[in-house]
């Protein structure tokens, strides 16, 4: 599937039927190997998925890591999220996504449509039933997360690299609430070692 972003306050109106009878599954995470982080994240995905670091285009990046392979998600089970009120927020805003200062949409989903189906956005605003907290001053929190990440580079210790991506762990010293976070996560991730 191509997927086709635009940015949302360059949108007449767009609405969203369902994922019903949709052939590409987006949810079974066979297309993902990870997504990014921000902080805020840590804490609701750090119970379900690994929290890794990886550097991407020159850039420190904390990642979820999905799967180790193309095998999908651990969570997607005969068609549906085992975990659907607690799932990541990649995939809870998925087709939004935040990019730098703007919040693109995907237009390729095949949920998406210009009429029938609920409202879901139109020149700029977007639908309660889809915003999340995530959206709100992105490239602000992105940018505090790079900061963190910044300070934290000396203690990276490279753990295998996957999807063309080499990955790391912290074993620097520091006790945060973040590290914390990233070091109980690990445990699910037992397959990957340096």
């Amino acid at each position: 599937m191509q997927h086709t972003y635009v940015s949302i306050t360059k949108i007449d109106q767009l609405t969203f039927s369902n994922c019903e009878g949709c052939s590409f599954s987006c949810c079974d995470g066979s297309r993902f190997l990870f997504a990014p982080l921000i902080l805020e994240d840590f804490e609701e995905v750090s119970p379900y998925f690994p929290i890794v670091f990886g550097k991407i285009n020159e850039e420190w990046r904390a990642l979820i890591l999905y799967t180790l392979s193309s095998g999908g998600c651990r969570y997607h089970k005969e068609g549906k999220c085992e975990i659907y009120d607690s799932r990541p927020p990649a995939c809870r805003i998925y087709p939004l996504s935040p990019y730098y200062e703007d919040i693109l949409v995907d237009t390729s989903c095949h949920a998406i449509r210009t009429e029938g189906g609920e409202f879901f956005a139109s020149k700029g605003k977007i639908s309660s039933s889809f915003y999340h907290k995530r959206l709100e001053g992105f490239e602000t929190k992105r940018q505090a997360t790079q900061g963190y990440l910044k300070t934290l580079e000396e203690g990276f210790k490279p753990l295998g690299e996957i999807g063309g991506v080499t990955l790391f762990r912290y074993s620097g010293e520091g006790d945060d609430p973040y590290l914390q976070m990233h070091y109980d996560s690990l445990r699910l991730l037992p397959e990957l070692t340096a």
